[in-house]
């Protein structure tokens, strides 16, 4: 008798941790997240610290791919509307339709594998896309670039780490088939004669 009750004041004593693990998103290593389970959002920070992670759930990895194609597209509409810069112009052209097409596979696969894609962009990359909407002439091409360098440089450390140690075969075949492009995009940023 005295045995089952200390078994069930231990269950007691882990049942707060057990909720907290669920309250933050955390879930046991291999766990599928269904679509009927509310999608954690990890802080700003920490998913771009996540993006860079090689450990991620196919959910992770989605929403993290999803949130830095939305800023690629948004913020190179912008580049197209505000530069004055042609390699500026054509290097968002590229960005637009690369990234597009990629958004739009990846919302059909993450469809198929029932996973979310977010809606909108995080906080931090709206207040990227608010300071870039301000920002003109040569302090414009600036902002909109080193936001370019940073937001690939992220995203080649996420695709690769999915890539290589990812949990879904369908979406590790697709950040495989993805991530050249993502080099392509980082080695013209490199090569941009009037790149800042």
């Amino acid at each position: 008798m005295k045995r089952h009750l200390a078994y069930a004041a231990a269950a007691l004593l882990l049942l707060p941790a057990a909720a907290l693990a669920q309250g933050t998103g955390a879930s046991a290593p291999g766990a599928a997240t269904s679509p009927a389970q509310p999608m954690a959002k990890p802080a700003h920070g920490a998913m771009k610290g996540a993006r860079a992670q090689h450990n991620l759930t196919a959910q992770q990895f989605v929403r993290a791919a999803a949130e830095g194609g939305m800023f690629e597209v948004e913020s190179s509409q912008i580049a197209l509307q505000k530069s004055q810069n042609a390699d500026v112009k054509t290097f968002a052209q590229r960005m637009i339709d690369d990234h597009g097409k990629a958004n739009d596979q990846l919302k059909n696969l993450a469809g198929q594998n029932q996973l979310r894609v977010p809606a909108s962009l995080d906080k931090r990359d709206a207040a990227k896309i608010a300071a870039l909407q301000k920002a003109s002439g040569a302090s414009f091409d600036t902002a909109y670039l080193r936001d370019q360098r940073v937001a690939h440089h992220l995203a080649i450390r996420l695709f690769q780490g999915y890539a290589e140690n990812g949990d879904q075969p369908a979406v590790k075949d697709w950040a495989k088939s993805t991530l050249p492009t993502l080099e392509e995009h980082q080695k013209m940023l490199k090569d941009m004669k009037k790149a800042p």
